[in-house]
């Protein structure tokens, strides 16, 4: 495995911390990110009809965005990445529909994944994390109430972006966003875990001891 490239996949619900350790690993081991999530608010921003209906799902509705959108996306995403540098994908795929069609774009580009991790949490937990999150609208850095940030902090301190807590971060949307997780994402870790592809690990220590856990299982 040490002369292998690295194409990892994180999975997880919502709260699960999957982002934060996707950006650790990818800084790490020197991986290209794939994470829809920065990609699709990134658009929401734009002043654009798609900027437009992708703010309207993430903002307004706490929706996933409809899959074949998504695939198109990812696809060219994966097409502008470096050879000779592994992936790692957060929180993507995020449906059987996605799964397949990442399989036939990896296979093309002669690509395998070497990991899939899934970081499990609990309903309260999740809930719980989600309520208290805050993120800055310009560098898309997470922050945490009482623990790196307070509630009359509203500037980054690393890049003077505005700092807000995301309509999908709120009760009514992380319900809807838990709903379609239970319906759509849950079965890919069924799906994983049949190939013996899958590993889990608890999401719900603090973040370091996550980390350590994951790193385990790399070269």
């Amino acid at each position: 495995m040490k002369n292998k490239i690295l194409n990892i996949i994180i999975l997880g619900p919502q709260g699960s911390g999957k982002g934060t350790q996707a950006k650790i690993l990818a800084g790490k081991y020197k991986l290209t990110y794939i994470g829809t999530g920065d990609i699709f608010r990134k658009l929401a921003r734009k002043k654009t009809a798609i900027g437009r209906q992708v703010n309207h799902l993430i903002n307004d509705q706490g929706s996933l965005i409809p899959s074949d959108f998504v695939v198109k996306v990812v696809s060219l995403e994966l097409m502008k990445a470096s050879k000779n540098k592994g992936l790692l994908f957060d929180g993507y795929p995020r449906n059987l529909k996605q799964a397949h069609a990442l399989e036939v774009v990896m296979k093309k580009l002669k690509r395998e994944f070497t990991h899939i991790f899934y970081l499990p949490i609990s309903k309260n937990i999740t809930i719980k994390r989600l309520t208290l999150r805050r993120t800055c609208k310009k560098c898309n850095r997470i922050f945490v109430l009482g623990v790196n940030i307070d509630r009359k902090q509203i500037i980054c301190q690393h890049c003077g972006g505005q700092i807000y807590q995301r309509d999908d971060d709120k009760p009514k949307a992380i319900a809807n966003r838990l709903e379609i997780y239970q319906k759509q994402t849950k079965p890919i870790v069924n799906y994983y875990q049949k190939q013996s592809l899958l590993i889990r690990v608890n999401g719900e220590p603090p973040i370091k001891t996550v980390t350590k856990e994951i790193i385990k299982h790399l070269p």
